[in-house]
């Protein structure tokens, strides 16, 4: 791998109204650094004493990378993972149906991704408007479509990146939260 992290001179700190702050710092040398393709993750364990008496314990698995944007000898930007440019040709899909509207079948998404594929993209983004299919009721939730599009996009070779669906409220929430309603330009929901 050969690159290492840049690490911050300042300490990590926890601060505390009533015990004041705490901070550490540690340096991992030459850390195998994480990708999607190699996930390298390391496990930091946190434990608070009193004395030799361990009071509380935490721990996490981490991974470490280096993200960076570059510019190439003509002044093109390049997205920068551990050291090595990454090229990103990406699309955001908004589900859309010339058949059935703002839903879209199985079978045109196959035909979506193979069309993605073949125009060389190497990444999808979508999700954000899709509230109303992942939580078709209060408290229904429905991820068995998520995981076909994602297996589907991966067995193309394009990764995914799964926005945040608050754009498009579905109408049980707006009709159980009125005042989450947009306000047009007027300040009318």
């Amino acid at each position: 791998v050969g690159t290492t992290p840049n690490f911050s001179e300042k300490p990590a700190t926890t601060a505390n109204a009533y015990l004041g702050e705490v901070g550490s710092r540690v340096r991992v040398p030459s850390p195998k650094l994480w990708t999607a393709e190699t996930p390298n993750l390391y496990t930091v364990v946190l434990e608070l004493k009193d004395g030799n008496k361990v009071l509380d314990m935490v721990s996490k698995r981490i991974g470490f990378k280096t993200v960076g944007i570059t510019l190439d000898d003509n002044g093109r930007q390049s997205f920068v993972l551990n050291g090595e440019a990454i090229t990103v040709r990406g699309i955001l899909y908004n589900e859309n149906s010339p058949v059935n509207g703002m839903v879209v079948s199985r079978d045109e998404m196959i035909s979506d991704i193979k069309m993605m594929k073949e125009a060389g993209m190497n990444v999808m983004r979508f999700g954000e408007f899709a509230w109303r299919k992942m939580e078709p009721k209060p408290g229904e939730y429905d991820f068995k479509w998520l995981h076909e599009v994602i297996d589907d996009l991966a067995a193309n070779g394009i990764k995914s990146i799964l926005g945040t669906p608050t754009a498009t409220p579905p109408r049980w929430f707006l009709k159980q939260y009125p005042d989450a309603a947009k306000l047009n330009a007027d300040g009318h929901r």
